[in-house]
């Protein structure tokens, strides 16, 4: 994508700021934003064109988003990025940031990280789903450039990496309120993204190209309710038992005592695949090209006492599934005689959010070989049930 322009079409470029004026702002703009309302894009009908690639010239490599498609992360940081006693022009990012998100600073050097940025930081990881820790690591700063967009604000289509951020989380919960299963709300334009946009193109009347045009957005504009929130058809899809994966599979990955322990005791097991060493986004492509059911990934986590269930949960949705699941392996876990404390909670990690199927991160504490094996016996015990029922 490109940086701000005059735009060339004159009348029609002014339309489209006119029509900006009527919507909410979220305050001061960057200059190297894309603009849906200006249709400024430099070769907007060749991508149209082009469905799920990039826009041509020279740039990026084809499938991979140009460098101007997302927020530039926090100048000059580096890991781990920013935490309290920090200061400069960074610091005085951050703040700006999270002043745009309502998260504004009420006294004191804009340029310090004190003990006010450390509660604002937090307030805006719990608002994300992300692990509180009041230190601006890499996941913490990558939510923060995502949270910036605003619907409207940007040409949104299928590339890789996926494009990120609040006004594709937006346009995930317009499509599925008029009917258009886009998946998950998670904020990442996917496959399904793009053929739930390219589906309300169709019926619209215009070019299914599976590209957030002027067009397309005005659209959008025009047929949302003004009333109350509508439900999304994805909620509908999952308490109907549509968002289940027939085929029952499962994918163990990660590393540590138990995730082996795991691995072995499924050694063999027709549809259970092992990864261990694997965690993360690897965890998460590999799980997707497997197209399995259920991703259990497994990791000791120092300072974390006894074992945590995460599920997807993020700033406009969770995985009811996820949520099921969790539940249903910590009342497993809850059961075992001098057996570890166990925690579920929603969060938006990596992991959880570049799965498409079910997915828990499962941290956990250091327990003795006999803990272990009970463990591992509960949890084979409660994934049983789970797809059992799930298969009912």
């Amino acid at each position: 994508m490109q940086v701000d322009r005059p735009h060339p079409r004159g009348a029609r470029g002014r339309a489209g700021r006119r029509l900006r004026r009527g919507q909410a702002r979220r305050g001061p703009q960057r200059p190297d934003r894309h603009q849906v309302l200006g249709d400024e894009h430099p070769d907007a009908a060749g991508l149209q064109e082009r469905p799920g690639r990039g826009p041509s010239g020279g740039g990026a490599p084809q499938g991979r988003a140009a460098p101007g498609d997302h927020l530039d992360p926090l100048r000059g940081l580096s890991e781990p990025v920013l935490r309290p006693g920090a200061t400069g022009e960074a610091v005085a990012e951050l703040h700006r940031r999270l002043g745009v998100l309502g998260l504004a600073r009420a006294e004191g050097r804009p340029d310090l990280y004190d003990d006010q940025t450390v509660a604002l930081v937090e307030a805006f990881q719990r608002s994300r789903g992300v692990p509180l820790t009041g230190v601006v690591d890499g996941l913490t700063a990558t939510r923060l450039a995502e949270a910036q967009w605003r619907l409207g604000e940007r040409l949104l289509y299928l590339t890789r990496p996926h494009q990120r951020g609040d006004d594709v989380a937006a346009l995930q919960v317009a499509l599925a309120q008029l009917g258009f299963n886009p998946g998950r709300v998670d904020g990442i334009f996917g496959p399904l993204a793009h053929e739930a946009l390219s589906e309300f193109q169709r019926n619209c009347g215009l070019e299914p190209t599976g590209v957030l045009s002027l067009a397309t957005y005005r659209e959008l504009v025009r047929l949302r309710s003004p009333g109350p929130a509508r439900s999304l058809v994805t909620e509908a899809w999952t308490r109907a038992g549509l968002a289940i994966p027939h085929q029952v599979s499962v994918l163990v990955c990660g590393v540590g005592p138990l995730a082996e322990a795991l691995a072995d005791s499924w050694a063999g097991t027709t549809g259970v695949h092992t990864r261990l060493g694997v965690l993360a986004e690897a965890a998460a492509e590999v799980a997707n090209d497997l197209g399995v059911a259920l991703v259990l990934s497994i990791e000791p986590t120092p300072g974390v006492i006894g074992v945590r269930l995460h599920y997807w949960a993020g700033p406009t949705s969770h995985s009811r599934p996820g949520e099921t699941a969790a539940s249903s392996l910590a009342s497993a876990l809850s059961t075992i005689d001098g057996g570890p404390r166990v925690e579920v909670t929603g969060l938006a990690l990596p992991i959880l959010a570049g799965t498409r199927m079910t997915t828990l991160h499962v941290e956990h504490g250091a327990f003795g070989a006999g803990i272990v094996h009970r463990v591992v016996t509960a949890l084979r015990t409660a994934t049983t049930h789970l797809f059992h029922s799930e298969s009912a």
